[in-house]
């Protein structure tokens, strides 16, 4: 698509080959056409739904001449047919992250990975229903709660003009499979070794990537990694350049006796929102004592007043890369930065964009099904955002209600609500020609 279609009936068709295109690492997991067909219109139907019901998703989505009760069984079929594993859902979405990362040529990826808590706070009868702990929103203290809802657990590649998702996993507390998070860890950094074999990796976590089990685990996968400190009485040995020996400490000595070396202004892109801060960098050259693994420490010191960006204002990062010098202490900072963009794409799936906490299903295995799909139609928005034309992309967001997009988060909501305005249209016009109103010629 190289311009704008001369009318709104050549863009819907248009968009809707593009989506069948698009989807073609997913449809080929299904033995016939027909599964195809009710495949493509889960993933169009959530786009115009917005919602993962199954009745909103295949009645919008689907044929305008079938009646819902039909199209809404079409669905309950795909989603829990067994001549489709769950397992061949998961792996479609990784076929699509290969397709990315090779369209995109790069060499050096850089992966987030990060667990979520997907709440359903009044089911009790669904199939292993979990005890999650969830921190937004907050009680009415202002503290986190426990609730009820399933876990899930994503890695991300982050550094690319569109995401690509290279581990997804919907999974219960009770499940015979579960052993442990840190395991579904460990396994997300084995299946993006896995997939990438030849690609230089770096994965990034939050504080839950601060232990000794997941630097082993990366390490065996012989890539780098930078987490934020969540143990600062960790006991360490520091470098001492003039003595020329280790010295033992902690890590929040070292972060309160810092020398910073650089002061800079940097852009922060978070929750739909930008900040210009000003940030200090310090860095170390230290070592854990029990096991002599060699390590650098990037303290980073927030100089700015705002409280709203999630961001501690002192706050240090581990990584296995070495770091003796400024440029290499800005390049942790800058991949660790990265990491949001994950965070942005669970906002877009659970809140005002695809509402997978909303999913109507019983089944564990349905769930894990819907959540795949849910994630196809989040990764063809961000497909649409980062490759099409300019112009093109604003008429949609205008359709959505805005021009221009402000914020990149409003875009890419608003270019959901216009593609599913359009799609909604077309889907109208096609029911008045099967369907004319009596009485009008």
């Amino acid at each position: 698509m190289e311009s704008l279609p001369q009318n709104g009936h050549d863009l819907a068709q248009a968009t809707q080959e593009s989506l069948k295109q698009f989807l073609r690492p997913f449809t080929r997991i299904f033995p016939d056409r027909r599964l195809q067909r009710n495949g493509e219109a889960l993933i169009r139907g959530l786009i115009v739904s917005q919602s993962p019901h199954i009745t909103k998703a295949m009645w919008t989505g689907g044929e305008p001449s079938a009646s819902a009760w039909a199209q809404a069984k079409r669905g309950y079929r795909l989603l829990h047919t067994p001549r489709v594993t769950t397992w061949q859902w998961t792996k479609s979405l990784y076929r699509l992250a290969q397709r990315t990362v090779r369209e995109a040529g790069a060499e050096t990826l850089v992966v987030a990975i990060d667990p979520v808590q997907l709440e359903k706070p009044y089911a009790r009868r669904v199939e292993r229903v979990s005890k999650v702990h969830k921190s937004t929103p907050p009680d009415l203290k202002g503290q986190a709660r426990v609730t009820w809802g399933y876990p899930a657990i994503t890695a991300t590649v982050v550094n690319l003009a569109q995401p690509a998702t290279t581990y997804a996993h919907w999974f219960s507390y009770y499940a015979e499979t579960f052993l442990s998070q840190n395991r579904e860890i460990q396994r997300a950094v084995r299946m993006t070794r896995t997939l990438f074999p030849n690609k230089k990796l770096c994965f990034v976590l939050d504080a839950a990537g601060d232990n000794r089990k997941f630097f082993e685990w990366v390490e065996a996968a012989e890539a780098t990694w930078i987490v934020r400190v969540g143990h600062p009485k960790r006991k360490v040995e520091v470098w001492n350049e003039r003595l020329n020996c280790w010295e033992p400490t902690t890590i929040r000595e070292l972060m309160e006796v810092v020398l910073w070396q650089s002061t800079s202004q940097v852009k922060v892109h978070r929750a739909g929102k930008t900040w210009h801060k000003k940030v200090r960098l310090g860095w170390y050259r230290i070592r854990l004592p029990e096991s002599g693994r060699v390590l650098s420490l990037v303290v980073v010191n927030n100089l700015t007043e705002a409280k709203d960006e999630g961001e501690e204002r002192l706050f240090g990062l581990l990584t296995n890369r070495e770091v003796l010098a400024l440029e290499q202490a800005q390049e942790v900072y800058r991949d660790w930065r990265l990491r949001h963009r994950i965070e942005d794409g669970y906002r877009f799936v659970q809140e005002a964009g695809l509402d997978i906490e909303q999913v109507m299903v019983h089944s564990l295995e349905g769930m894990q099904r819907m959540f795949v799909a849910v994630l196809w139609a989040m990764h063809f928005i961000a497909h649409i955002l980062a490759s099409w034309p300019q112009e093109v992309l604003v008429w949609l967001q205008w359709l959505g209600g805005q021009i221009p997009p402000t914020r990149r988060r409003n875009g890419l909501y608003r270019l959901l609500w216009g593609l599913g305005r359009l799609w909604l249209a077309l889907s109208t016009m096609r029911l008045l020609t099967h369907h004319p109103l009596p009485g009008f010629g």
